[in-house]
């Protein structure tokens, strides 16, 4: 490689270095003699340039572009030499970002160190991030939240929250939650220090999807009453999986702020009792229509569940398509009107007339097909 005169790394998910020392150790000298240009771009696992002790010369490199690689804790762990290296340029395209701290080891420490890396990013999995993950409730720069379009909060055993007050306030363009795999998880939206004030606008969140999946301790969703406070209003999709302790879902008049949901999908959560519980309820909510989007609901392995609302009322969900039911052997109605056909896999009932009657009958699961 000795004519290479740029060398470019882009988008490589699983890289972890460039130069892999297999002598085991053995020094060596490893020269790229006419390299001006390198350019390291989106390598979320890059560490190091190179783990071995080689010592690199790079004697023509004026150009080093480091963004987006914020696993990158130093370049090598061996001898350098950049001579003509002033500066390492934080962005591909606005060249006055740059951070230079004497040599190039030392600047790309000082980057790690102030999680420069992490700018830029729209995909965040905090599992593979162990460092953020002890600073995530304190010593996070918030910053580093602004502009993530997806976050996943997983394999976080010692979290009793998913998100504080002061995080969200960071979060206004996330559109995908998934939160997993946390033992200890009680609550997802921790509210405390947030509260609605008369003449202030609520935060308005363009979360799309909400994924909780194997949070065996998750009680709540949020620790108050998000309204006023907190809008969901463009949530479309709300997955619960294996949550044990949750008892219900929603308040009725959270449920009812809830326009754009179009799926709701619960499935193993051995507690839940009910998906909207009355609590908070106002006069005359009951008539109102309740998720006017809602076209599917799927409802499997509920052992406790005794019905979708805790009251006997009936709910108007004008778009529900599909309803599927699969064991949830304590649900005997299923209080939802709709005026078109709706499809109810695991009932007897013929499935355009499903919703014909104000409740419908609900059986425990396929087999009853049969008989």
């Amino acid at each position: 490689m000795v004519q290479l005169v740029t060398m470019e790394i882009r988008a490589c998910e699983m890289l972890t270095e460039i130069v892999v020392d297999e002598q085991n150790g053995t020094p060596e000298e490893i020269e790229f003699g006419k390299l001006k240009t390198l350019r390291l771009i989106d390598l979320e696992s890059l560490t190091s340039f190179c783990f071995g002790g080689f010592t690199f010369k790079f004697p023509c490199l004026e150009v080093v572009t480091v963004e987006r690689c914020p696993n990158m804790r130093t370049f090598s762990a061996g001898v350098l030499s950049t001579p003509k290296l002033q500066c390492v340029q934080l962005r591909e395209i606005h060249f006055q970002k740059w951070l230079w701290e004497g040599d190039l080891n030392t600047t790309i420490r000082q980057l790690y160190t102030e999680m420069d890396g992490f700018n830029g990013i729209k995909k965040f999995i905090l599992s593979k991030f162990p460092h953020i993950k002890e600073k995530w409730h304190t010593q996070l720069p918030l910053k580093l939240l602004d502009g993530l379009s997806e976050l996943v909060v997983d394999n976080c055993e010692y979290f009793s929250k998913a998100l504080s007050s002061n995080q969200l306030q960071f979060l206004n363009r996330l559109e995908v939650l998934i939160v997993e795999k946390c033992s200890s998880l009680e609550e997802i939206f921790d509210l405390e220090g947030m509260n609605a004030v008369e003449g202030h606008d609520e935060l308005v969140l363009w979360l799309q999807e909400l994924h909780l999946i194997d949070l065996p301790k998750l009680r709540r969703l949020w620790n108050k009453d998000p309204r006023g406070i907190l809008d969901f209003k463009n949530l479309r999709l709300l997955k619960v999986h294996n949550c044990s302790s949750l008892g219900n879902i929603f308040t009725l008049p959270m449920a009812l702020e809830l326009v754009k949901l179009e799926c709701i999908e619960i499935k193993r959560c051995s507690s839940l009792e009910e998906i909207i519980n009355k609590e908070g309820e106002e006069e005359g909510a009951r008539d109102k229509t309740i998720f006017p989007s809602l076209h599917s609901i799927i409802l499997e392995y509920l052992p406790s569940l005794v019905s979708f609302y805790s009251r006997s009322d009936v709910l108007n969900c004008p778009s529900l398509e599909k309803i599927e039911i699969i064991d949830c052997p304590k649900m005997e109605t299923f209080s939802i009107k709709n005026s078109s056909g709706v499809i109810v896999e695991g009932s007897k009932e013929p499935c355009k007339r499903c919703f014909d009657a104000p409740t419908v009958p609900i059986f425990s699961g396929k087999d009853d097909e049969e008989n």
